[in-house]
């Protein structure tokens, strides 16, 4: 199971809310599918890369390297799932495994060709909200940020577009804020998992609390301060409208018409 979404989506809650779920393991970005996808990629290439990807027999090294990467996931995702098992879950239920990425577009082809079975879980954020916490952790401009949030958000519908549609759940941001409870518990229902009750513990412990400051098991967490994260009070929520300028809103109009369209988030001009 992926999820994935643009950066500051709320990606991050939403994983430890699945993974609250004792027949899931869902790791906050290990990454490892990011790192295989671009061996692969960058192997198939060969010398043109780099001294270490060879002259020759670089493209037979590329698909082994593909053919034998699920089993390499799976033995990664089992040693998680013992790790899991020691802190004291119910791992050995696993039903789903997977990563978190907002960086997952990089290896969506690694992804189409060797997890044809997997869900693949979206999360979309109003992109004005997501752009202005992206430029409150990076220190760009609201523009730049934009720029940036509409990279992640052109691969992701490019994938979600030629994906078969029973690979894809669809999640606003939005509705999990306002309904964690309802929000997830269809989710896992059309993952045909009751929605246990250590998940609604959770919601309940954490649904105002900053997932970016949470650690880990393992002691991992990303820290920090940010705004991109569930909270009841809603205050997060259309905080463009208090923020934006008249050319701000003007050059999100222009930028990503398409995008507000598609997710059914008005143009500021008429917001």
């Amino acid at each position: 199971m992926f999820l994935f979404g643009a950066a500051r989506s709320g990606t991050t809650f939403l994983c430890r809310i699945l993974n609250a779920h004792p027949k899931v393991i869902m790791t906050n970005e290990s990454a490892v599918f990011l790192q295989l996808g671009e061996l692969i990629r960058r192997s198939h290439i060969g010398i043109s890369e780099g001294i270490i990807f060879g002259k020759s027999y670089y493209k037979v090294w590329s698909e082994v390297l593909r053919d034998e990467s699920r089993r390499l996931i799976e033995q990664f995702y089992a040693q998680v799932a013992q790790q899991e098992s020691d802190a004291g879950s119910e791992s050995s239920q696993v039903a789903y495994y997977g990563d978190k990425h907002p960086h997952l577009f990089t290896c969506f082809d690694l992804l189409e060709q060797v997890y044809q079975d997997a869900v693949c879980i979206h999360l979309a954020r109003d992109p004005r909200d997501a752009a202005l916490s992206i430029a409150k952790m990076s220190g760009d401009s609201y523009q730049d940020s934009l720029r940036n949030w509409k990279i992640f958000d052109d691969h992701n519908r490019a994938f979600i577009e030629r994906a078969d549609p029973s690979m894809i759940r669809c999640v606003k941001y939005e509705d999990l804020v306002e309904d964690p409870i309802g929000v997830t518990k269809t989710l896992f229902q059309s993952l045909g998992l009751d929605q246990h009750q250590r998940v609604i513990q959770y919601l309940e412990e954490y649904a105002s609390v900053d997932a970016h400051t949470i650690k880990d098991h393992d002691g991992s967490g990303t820290g920090g301060n940010t705004d991109a994260f569930v909270q009841r009070t809603n205050l997060n929520l259309g905080r463009w409208k208090e923020v934006l300028t008249q050319e701000d809103q003007e050059f999100t109009d222009e930028l990503i018409c398409d995008a507000l369209n598609h997710y059914g988030y008005p143009l500021c001009s008429k917001a």
